[in-house]
């Protein structure tokens, strides 16, 4: 399925970024309603977010080390995740639902 970037509820002026300060990136993750979950993109995009939330990082050159460290996978290959560019295997993405399961609720031990 080949459609084009504007065919997507995706916008480019909002891009994955790392959290600042006291942000809580779990607003945007939270509900899969946020994704067009129809299409390749936004499953990519979900992923990526998963990444973010797994892999708490300044950078995403900080998150792609850690991340391909923990999947075993090269860090381009992660950034190619960040970037939207591949999909990843189920493996990939059952092993990210985990970290970043563990995650949220470490973060809310912390509260």
């Amino acid at each position: 399925m080949n459609a084009t970037p504007n065919s997507h509820n995706f916008s480019l002026t909002n891009p994955v970024r790392p959290l600042v300060g006291n942000e809580n990136r779990s607003e945007r993750v939270k509900s899969l309603s946020n994704y067009n979950l129809s299409d390749a993109h936004g499953l990519r995009r979900w992923f990526s977010e998963m990444l973010w939330r797994a892999f708490p990082s300044a950078s995403a050159n900080e998150l792609s080390l850690k991340a391909a460290q923990a999947l075993d996978v090269t860090p381009r290959q992660v950034m190619n995740w960040l970037k939207c560019e591949n999909d990843p295997k189920l493996r990939y993405v059952m092993a990210v639902i985990t970290l970043a399961g563990a995650e949220i609720v470490f973060d809310r031990m912390e509260k």
